[in-house]
């Protein structure tokens, strides 16, 4: 009876991590009533969001400022925990153009906040969406996909990133990276033909992954 909606930062860095402003955060709307709930805050700039109904767990891709991009992952479980994700006051990327004060860490967990599943450390792959794709590899299940952008090429970025989590959805693993050479607007899996679709942007066209 509900969906999940994220709202960005805005660059309202002072809003996110307050409970009365909207910014930076993840909240539970009702389709009847038109009532929210919020679910989590310290989000930057989610962007991919994918509920695997299996697992019950919610997993999310988010944008760091330069390099620090994560895979957030919420089970349903957590819903009513208050979880916080950090931002602004924790990031594993650097800020180089925007002067933040409420910045203070890298690591999130040994200051309070809920740490990513995985982040990128070296460089920022510009992550757009992340999907589940249960049945694209034959015998074998909890296969996830995320594709990424990028205005300039780049390790990592312009490419399909396959993800496996560990069975608590705390820590995500990229097992390959699927170079396409081209910036990945969205994906999504379509199980009738087996085939995962990519929206490409630089040329533009529509592409499909398929298993070998």
């Amino acid at each position: 009876d509900s969906f999940l909606f994220t709202i960005g930062d805005g660059q309202m860095f002072s809003s996110v991590q307050n409970d009365k402003s909207m910014f930076g955060k993840l909240i539970k709307i009702n389709y009847s009533t038109k009532k929210f709930d919020l679910i989590a805050k310290g989000m930057r700039d989610t962007q991919g969001a994918f509920f695997y109904e299996k697992s019950r767990v919610l997993v999310m891709t988010e944008h760091g400022p330069q390099g620090g991009d994560e895979i957030n992952t919420l089970r349903e479980l957590e819903f009513n925990d208050d979880v916080n994700y950090g931002w602004p006051v924790a990031s594993y990327g650097k800020v180089k153009y925007n002067v933040i004060e409420e910045l203070k860490y890298e690591n999130h967990a040994e200051n309070g906040f809920k740490e990513p599943a995985y982040w990128y450390k070296k460089n920022s792959i510009a992550p757009s969406n992340i999907i589940n794709a249960d049945g694209f590899f034959q015998n074998s299940e909890g296969d996830f996909f995320v594709s990424a952008m990028g205005n300039t090429p780049a390790p990592g970025r312009r490419s399909l990133h396959h993800i496996k989590f560990s069975d608590d959805f705390s820590k995500a693993e990229v097992i390959r990276i699927i170079p396409v050479n081209e910036r990945i607007r969205d994906i999504l899996y379509v199980k009738k033909i087996n085939r995962v679709v990519m929206i490409l942007e630089n040329t533009p066209l529509i592409a499909f992954l398929k298993p070998l």
